[in-house]
C-alpha cells in the first residue's frame, strides 16, 4: 500500500516538475528551488494523507530525492553528505549544499575571472579583434553591468 502511494506522489509532482528544466546554472539556487516546493506543495494534502495512514511513506528524504534528480551537468553527482558525515536527506540539507556548489562553480569562477581581467594587456602582438575576444571570454563569467568589472574596464 505504502509503496503504491508513494509511487502516485511521485507522478502526480512528475506533471509539475515535467516544466521545470533540470538545474544547469541558469538562475539562483534559491530561486530555483522555490519552482521544485511549489510543484512539491500541490502534494501536501496528498503527502498528508499517505503518512496519516501508514506513517513515513514519503518523507523529507523523498523530497530531497526530488531536489536531487533535477541536478544536471556540473551540479551532478550530488554527494551523499555535505559537510562529511551530514547526510543529504532533506530539502534544507540540500538547499545548503546547492548554494555551496553554486558558489563554488559560479562565484568561484567570477572572481577568478576579474582577477584575470586585471592582469589582462593589450600585447603587441594583439589586434583590437583578439584581445577583445579574450577580454569577452573574462566578461561572460561576470554578471551584466558587474560593477568591479566596470571598475576593471
Amino acid at each position: 500500500m505504502a509503496a503504491a502511494s508513494r509511487q502516485h506522489i511521485y507522478q502526480t509532482i512528475q506533471t509539475s516538475l515535467a516544466h521545470i528544466p533540470n538545474y544547469i546554472g541558469q538562475e539562483s539556487p534559491d530561486d530555483y528551488c522555490n519552482k521544485i516546493q511549489q510543484a512539491i506543495s500541490f502534494t501536501n494534502t496528498m503527502i498528508a494523507d499517505v503518512n496519516n495512514a501508514n506513517a513515513n511513506t514519503f518523507t523529507d528524504v523523498h523530497k530531497a530525492d526530488i531536489y536531487k534528480s533535477k541536478m544536471a551537468g556540473k551540479y551532478v553527482p550530488v554527494p551523499a553528505q555535505h559537510p562529511a558525515g551530514t547526510n543529504i536527506d532533506t530539502s534544507a540539507l540540500f538547499r545548503a549544499w546547492f548554494r555551496h556548489k553554486y558558489y563554488e562553480l559560479t562565484i568561484g569562477t567570477r572572481q577568478a575571472s576579474l582577477t584575470k581581467l586585471t592582469q589582462e594587456k593589450f600585447l603587441p602582438i594583439d589586434t583590437p579583434e583578439t584581445y577583445k575576444e579574450r577580454i569577452r571570454l573574462l566578461l561572460l563569467q561576470t554578471p551584466n553591468n558587474n560593477a568591479d568589472a566596470l571598475a576593471i574596464l
